[in-house]
């Protein structure tokens, strides 16, 4: 509990406070995992059936980005949007890592195998240069092409079907802007211009 006062103190409270749980939890889970009973353990696989029912009942006010911490109607809606987002959050967490363990583990060719863990490997260290170029592409340039698309009745129709951009569209989205984001960085690192952006 000193932990989530102790990060309100920096600036952007709202996101810390937000993601200071996320963060403890994975410590405390890391350090204690083997205590943990394997028969608990299989219940994550349950996430895989939760997550996308709760992904159904998810709005806009449940961004921290649109209500922060406590930014309901009352105290009572604020905590209802806090716990309902902490849950869906932790949830489509442990579905995401059970779905990538399974990956792992089960039996396919090792070739393909050794391509996805360097895979997952090279997003997770060039994840500065993601989340740099992420905060310049999605808070601009993406929004305006967005916002161009939905003048087009078809993409109108499209973004109103919110099971249609959930479950798919978003999906095949975020897999082509990953992939893409990746191209620009070796861009960047071919030409030198890497080290000044992102350091070394």
């Amino acid at each position: 509990i000193s932990g989530v006062f102790f990060v309100a103190l920096f600036p952007n409270r709202n996101h810390n406070i937000y993601m200071y749980p996320y963060f403890t939890f994975g410590f405390l889970f890391a350090k204690y995992k083997d205590r943990v009973p394997k028969g608990l353990l299989h219940l994550k696989y349950i996430s895989f059936v939760l997550f996308p029912i709760m992904l159904h009942f998810f709005e806009k006010k449940h961004y921290i980005y649109t209500t922060g911490i406590l930014g309901g109607k009352s105290f009572l809606d604020s905590i209802y949007i806090s716990l309902f987002r902490w849950a869906i959050g932790f949830i489509g967490s442990i579905s995401i890592l059970s779905l990538v363990e399974l990956v792992f583990t089960l039996p396919y060719s090792i070739i393909i195998k050794s391509k996805l863990i360097s895979g997952f490997g090279y997003l997770g260290k060039k994840s500065l240069q993601y989340y740099i170029l992420s905060t310049v592409f999605l808070s601009g340039y993406i929004s305006w092409f967005w916002s161009k698309l939905l003048s087009y009745h078809f993409f109108m129709d499209i973004s109103q079907n919110s099971n249609l951009m959930s479950y798919i569209i978003t999906p095949i989205i975020s897999v082509l802007y990953c992939f893409g984001i990746g191209i620009l960085i070796l861009i960047f690192e071919k030409s030198k211009i890497s080290s000044v952006l992102f350091g070394r």
